[in-house]
């Protein structure tokens, strides 16, 4: 692993235009984005953080770098929405187990969340119609 001043992990993969310049593999991506259209309540979404970056802040204990994930929800009934995200959150953690990723998936309306988004991040979803 090349760190740089112990506080910056530079071993995720290489920026990959394929994968709109994030630092995923090409498998990785397309298992994101198989899963992704595939969950009915999303509407857009980014990955933001360290696979935006292309490194990520050491803290203590490494373990295998995941992706942030943000997304926007469809517009659901005011009674669904809590619902809505715990399933969503949920079933990202089936697919984590299932593909052996670890996506950490936030709902883009949370303040800190939109806070990361503004350090940047790359629009990977955008339902049509």
């Amino acid at each position: 692993m090349k760190t740089t001043g112990g506080t910056r992990d530079f071993s995720l993969p290489a920026a990959n235009l394929a994968a709109r310049g994030l630092h995923v593999t090409n498998d990785e991506y397309q298992a994101l984005l198989d899963w992704i259209r595939g969950q009915e309540w999303i509407d857009r979404a980014w990955v933001f953080g360290s696979c935006f970056r292309g490194y990520r802040r050491l803290k203590g204990e490494v373990e295998p770098p995941d992706i942030d994930v943000a997304v926007e929800l469809r517009s659901v009934p005011a009674d669904e929405t809590v619902w809505a995200q715990v399933e969503l959150k949920t079933r990202a953690r089936a697919f984590n187990k299932n593909e052996g990723m670890r996506v950490d998936l936030q709902i883009a309306g949370d303040p800190t969340v939109a806070s990361y988004l503004a350090e940047g991040a790359t629009l990977v979803f955008e339902r049509r119609g």
